[in-house]
């Protein structure tokens, strides 16, 4: 599987269509389709994205959301390991404002 760690802001921003970032979000979803890579979603993003959609959207937009993603999207839950591997990854990468 190839794929895209996906995180909030872009999620929210492709649901938001008032969000300065909503255009660009959606591009990046034509380029996932386009180039065949599947957006991966840990639970601790699907569950903060929901809960802003919730609240700034409604429940019909975040029921939505939550469809979508459960049918396009590879839920992951992070364990311990793989917190581990992202910290060794930005010692790697000293130069770059990544979190």
């Amino acid at each position: 599987m190839q794929g895209i760690i996906a995180d909030t802001g872009p999620l929210y921003a492709a649901y938001d269509p008032s969000d300065q970032y909503h255009m660009q979000a959606l591009q990046s979803v034509q380029r996932l389709e386009i180039e065949h890579l599947v957006a991966i979603v840990p639970y601790p993003v699907l569950l903060e994205t929901h809960n802003l959609i919730l609240k700034r959207l409604g429940i019909q937009v975040g029921l939505r959301f939550i469809q979508e993603i459960s049918a396009g999207a590879e839920l992951i839950y992070p364990i311990a390991a793989d917190y581990e591997l992202a910290i060794q990854q930005l010692y790697r990468l000293p130069d770059q404002t990544v979190t």
